[in-house]
């Protein structure tokens, strides 16, 4: 019988690669390591030709040294999941680099070659689950900032941190929210008010604000015309302003669920590039007529206190209609096709999670290695 612990020999390596898609490993400009509880990054993939390097999910505790040695033309560079303590020395992809997550480590603050400017191609920053001591730019010059993309989940931001963030011009997307699921270095923003008092954003279009304990709605919000979506979910919000809604007139999705409102203004119909409306989990009692709004795609009112549904929202564009969880029987409006787009909609958004096998994953980091190593040509995927 096989011995199930003995580890694939390069026989067993290069069988397996013959029943994979044929491409040159020194010649790969993309390497996908997610998941393989590595602990160590050989420094001969320095000589990789990579633009795409994902090594997340795995045990990592310092940067690999091969971003120090090579890997020059890196773009985008995924260490999420893993347990790196510091990042202060500017890779060799330093200036080429557009994307970065790294995400989930144990960072006491954001790398300072990155507020220093040097990455002056980044785009997009994913910082959540650390920690931030300071939030400034050396050179006290937050409109340099290259980032259009900022991801800060938990990662103990003060009121004092708005000042740096409302400064960056080029954000277009922005996420500061907390997890429901956890409270570890959770953003503690007294005064959320301050971060929309003259920002500095041209084109800010997404914003994130979910679980950060906002009670009132901020009405200078109402003011960032070019955002496409507001995500306000698991705040303490009981009503919206009367007036301001209707300036967001290129608001698409509006995502304002777990939360404690009791009506919902009429001025909110007026915009009409609305396309996904969540208002489940609240207290509503009232709504106005949103069968005006002829964009609509989704609409879900789920548990709410609702005791009636007078509206014809049988319009051709909504695809997602959910009025469970009200204080009325849906059967008794006749309301048509509510059923189909109700369950139509959550059969179709079902998803379905998957990893790669921690073995195979293995397997192909061995073959890379050794193929390095070996200085031969063979077939391999990632």
């Amino acid at each position: 019988m096989k011995d199930p612990t003995e580890k694939p020999g390069l026989n067993t390596l290069m069988t397996l690669s013959k029943s994979i898609l044929s491409v040159d490993v020194r010649t790969t400009t993309s390497l996908d390591l997610t998941s393989c509880c590595l602990t160590y990054i050989p420094s001969v993939l320095k000589d990789l030709p990579l633009r795409n390097l994902k090594l997340s999910k795995n045990k990592l505790k310092e940067i690999p040294e091969c971003l120090y040695l090579g890997l020059e033309k890196l773009e985008y560079l995924d260490l999420c999941h893993n347990q790196i303590k510091t990042f202060e020395v500017e890779p060799k992809c330093c200036e080429t680099l557009k994307m970065l997550n790294i995400s989930y480590n144990k960072m006491a603050d954001i790398p300072q070659w990155i507020l220093c400017l040097y990455a002056t191609n980044l785009e997009e920053l994913c910082y959540d689950f650390n920690r931030v001591t300071c939030l400034r730019c050396i050179f006290d010059n937050p409109e340099k900032f290259p980032v259009k993309k900022l991801s800060m989940k938990n990662c103990i931001l003060r009121k004092e941190d708005c000042n740096f963030l409302k400064q960056c011009k080029n954000l277009e997307q922005l996420n500061i929210s907390n997890s429901t699921e956890s409270t570890l270095h959770s953003n503690i923003i007294e005064n959320v008010e301050q971060l929309f008092i003259q920002p500095n954003w041209k084109n800010i279009n997404i914003l994130k604000l979910n679980n950060i304990a906002i009670s009132i709605f901020p009405e200078n919000l109402t003011w960032l015309e070019t955002l496409t979506e507001l995500h306000l979910t698991h705040n303490d919000f009981m009503w919206l302003p009367i007036d301001g809604l209707e300036f967001l007139v290129n608001l698409e999705v509006l995502d304002l669920s777990h939360n404690s409102l009791y009506s919902i203004p009429d001025k909110l119909c007026w915009l009409e590039n609305l396309k996904v409306l969540k208002l489940n989990f609240n207290n509503i009692e009232s709504i106005p007529d949103f069968s005006k709004m002829e964009r609509l795609e989704i609409l879900d009112l789920y548990y709410n206190k609702l005791l009636n549904f007078e509206y014809n929202m049988d319009t051709k564009n909504l695809k997602y209609l959910d009025l469970e969880f009200n204080y009325f029987n849906t059967e008794d409006y006749g309301l048509v096709s509510y059923e189909h787009k109700r369950d139509e909609f959550q059969e179709s958004y079902k998803m379905k999670k998957g990893s790669m096998d921690i073995e195979r994953c293995m397997i192909v980091f061995n073959l890379l290695i050794q193929t390095l190593y070996a200085n031969i040509p063979i077939s391999q995927t990632f």
